[in-house]
């Protein structure tokens, strides 16, 4: 009997340890462009996205983060005739990253640019399955508009853990730093 009620305490501690547990991040700064911070867990990968400056995330969890930033002297090098704001760049972002998804559900998460550490912002949640692997995911994305570039900060996850990730994307999204 006593063994049972030794183990039952062992278990208890660790279920109230495991459900207190929280997330640490760290910060990491990228091409001294930008900074961000990412939850401990993640290490750096490649996501074979050639654009990408940063490209996180834990592959044992199936959660990441990739970040793409395009200058505005770049953008104007293209020739195109079309004036860009986080408004407009966000449209092409969200409309080009829905592409990659079956039946993709796009939801606004901000009518109109909020701030984000001195930076305009929108952000938008993506759910749909991601023809790739063929699961349903979720994304949370946020473009950001600084007086020299657009990012694009990419998170997502397999929807089964929207709701754990979800959280902890919105502190990565909401750490986002123009250097």
């Amino acid at each position: 009997m006593k063994s049972v009620n030794y183990l039952f305490g062992i278990l208890m501690t660790v279920m109230v340890w495991s459900c207190q547990s929280e997330t640490s991040y760290s910060p990491k700064t990228v091409d001294n462009m930008f900074s961000l911070d990412l939850p401990d867990y993640m290490y750096e990968l490649d996501l074979q996205n050639p654009e990408a400056a940063l490209t996180y995330g834990d592959s044992l969890k199936e959660r990441y983060v990739m970040v793409i930033y395009e200058t505005k002297e770049e953008i104007a090098a293209y020739g195109v005739d079309m004036e860009l704001d986080v408004t407009s760049y966000s449209d092409i972002v969200v409309e080009m990253f829905s592409q990659a998804f079956s039946n993709p559900a796009v939801k606004v998460l901000d009518e109109s640019p909020k701030d984000v550490n001195s930076i305009p912002a929108l952000s938008f949640e993506i759910r749909g399955v991601f023809e790739e692997v063929g699961q349903e995911i979720y994304s949370l994305i946020t473009v950001y508009e600084s007086d020299k570039s657009f990012y694009a900060l990419y998170t997502w996850c397999y929807e089964i853990d929207e709701i754990d990730f979800g959280k902890e994307a919105k502190v990565i999204t909401e750490s986002f730093k123009e250097i």
